[in-house]
């Protein structure tokens, strides 16, 4: 294994930023900026044996400082949607951006993925990054150390370690956005990529995109059944009421209650034979086809289609810090939480 930092460029605001190679003895490697701690890159071998990057994003900083899709980005302080941009915490409500129709998404505007972390550390074959979120930033409570620790192998598991703590009650979702291409990220849609989830309920959204609070539990043959593994695009145009609100699938998966790593997903390209297993030590995932990528510039020239991937982000369930029925993402004064996530790639 070999770890290599380059230049990457400097943001609009004078900031420097790098670009950290995790490269193993295959030639398989894994960008890492740290601007938003994205991961820019993933190029492992398809059965062709040849090199085949399958995340989306951007060749250049620019495209990251400007773009609004949240590629390969780290995400925080919360990932994914609170309703209303509220909280209620130790009875003080706190008021949110809205910049998600009604909702708060991702931490906001100027999020976790907007950042730059100067604090890092580079290993054997992985990065660290760091940085103190302040109190007050973007209204949230409490002054938040993080870090994202990024790690590949000759195995081609990417694997990603999230660590925080607070000094005040506060709420904290961390995930990553990376949307997944296994044909080669700008290679069309993701329609004929099977998919296998081994998840026994998801969790249905309003019109808001806000979980309705109902857990439901996934069928044989509903929508959402992927128990068996089949097409991403099978069922995605039927007359189904989530799907027609969401345009897609935008909602979150919940795993069996389990203790350390559990492989929720298995997704393969029959077209590169590229395979990807997702473990978490997480409650949920949301599972999202990219419903509104349509005409979106990317890496190399490539123009993104309209669900031209799709995305396992690893989470709390959205709006959980104001319904009791799910896991709490609300970190304590003096605790510390570190969960895991690993992307593992085979042919």
């Amino acid at each position: 294994m070999t770890v290599t930092k380059s230049d990457f460029g400097v943001t609009s605001k004078g900031e420097q930023v790098y670009k950290f190679k995790l490269e193993n003895s295959k030639g398989e490697y894994v960008n890492i900026i740290n601007y938003g701690c994205i991961i820019q890159a993933v190029v492992v071998e398809g059965k062709d044996g040849k090199l085949h990057d399958v995340v989306l994003g951007y060749d250049d900083l620019a495209g990251y400082e400007n773009g609004n899709f949240f590629y390969g980005a780290f995400i925080g302080r919360c990932g994914n949607r609170i309703a209303d941009g509220k909280f209620v915490l130790n009875g003080k409500e706190y008021q949110l951006e809205v910049n998600n129709g009604p909702n708060h998404l991702h931490g906001g505007s100027e999020g976790f993925n907007t950042k730059v972390y100067s604090d890092f550390t580079i290993g054997e074959n992985s990065v660290s990054l760091r940085r103190t979120s302040p109190d007050g930033e973007a209204n949230y409570p409490g002054n938040l150390d993080v870090e994202v620790t990024y790690s590949f192998d000759d195995d081609a598991c990417l694997r990603i370690d999230y660590k925080a703590k607070t000094d005040a009650d506060t709420v904290v979702n961390l995930t990553n956005h990376s949307y997944f291409n296994l044909d080669g990220e700008g290679e069309g849609t993701v329609y004929d990529q099977i998919l296998k989830l081994n998840c026994p309920a998801m969790v249905p959204i309003n019109e808001n995109l806000i979980p309705t609070g109902e857990i439901r539990t996934i069928e044989k043959g509903d929508v959402f059944d992927f128990s068996e593994g089949k097409k991403i695009g099978q069922d995605i145009e039927k007359a189904d009421k989530q799907l027609e609100i969401a345009a897609g699938y935008d909602h979150t998966v919940l795993l069996p209650k389990h203790e350390g790593l559990y492989t929720f997903a298995e997704a393969k390209s029959e077209k590169t034979g590229i395979v990807l297993k997702a473990a978490t030590t997480m409650p949920g995932a949301q599972f999202y086809s990219a419903n509104f990528l349509e005409g979106k510039p990317g890496k190399k020239g490539h123009i993104y289609v309209r669900r031209g991937a799709f995305c396992l982000e690893t989470q709390y369930v959205p709006n959980a810090v104001n319904c009791d029925k799910f896991d709490s993402p609300v970190l304590k004064a003096g605790q510390k939480t570190h969960t895991t996530t690993t992307y593992t790639f085979s042919k």
